[in-house]
């Protein structure tokens, strides 16, 4: 299942050691305060590599601490992964995959918290000082999940079924 690819318990003993964070018990009780951390630690020591033609190649979160990078998909699997065992509410954290402004495949983290949406890039650069909120205006998400749950855009659901 595409869930399996958020594996916080892989990454739980690297969160604790590099972040400081208490596995499992959050960060000053703050989503935005893990969040921000995360975000920035990534950002900063796993480059993000554009796949161009090929094979995509999806690398389980240990995969990319030890390879020391990777793709969207990649980065937005340690993301998630490593939010969720810094505290966030695993319901809370979501990879999105859709189309960015270009139109290319994209992956992303989305945090809901609060009633709002925030969008966490691991295309953009460090360092982050705020999560900005979700505005998919330029971004068109197709599939959502976490380790729970799978939901698709409607406008996907309806092309699928005209495929089958």
């Amino acid at each position: 299942s595409i869930k399996s690819w958020i594996r916080p318990q892989e990454v739980a003993k690297f969160t604790k050691e590099k972040l400081q964070l208490p596995a499992g018990q959050g960060f000053g009780d703050n989503t935005f305060d893990v969040a921000l951390t995360v975000w920035n630690y990534v950002g900063k020591n796993f480059p993000y590599v554009v796949t161009v033609g090929g094979e995509e190649y999806w690398q389980y979160p240990q995969e990319t601490l030890q390879r020391r990078g990777g793709d969207a998909a990649d980065l937005s699997f340690l993301l998630a992964s490593m939010m969720i065992s810094g505290g966030i509410d695993e319901s809370k954290v979501w990879v999105m995959m859709g189309k960015d402004r270009t139109g290319r495949m994209h992956y992303w983290v989305s945090i809901h918290h609060l009633g709002e949406w925030y969008m966490i890039s691991p295309a953009w650069k460090p360092p982050f000082e705020e999560l900005p909120l979700a505005k998919y205006e330029a971004y068109t998400p197709y599939y959502a999940f976490n380790t729970k749950t799978i939901k698709t855009n409607p406008r996907v659901n309806l092309f699928l079924a005209k495929c089958q």
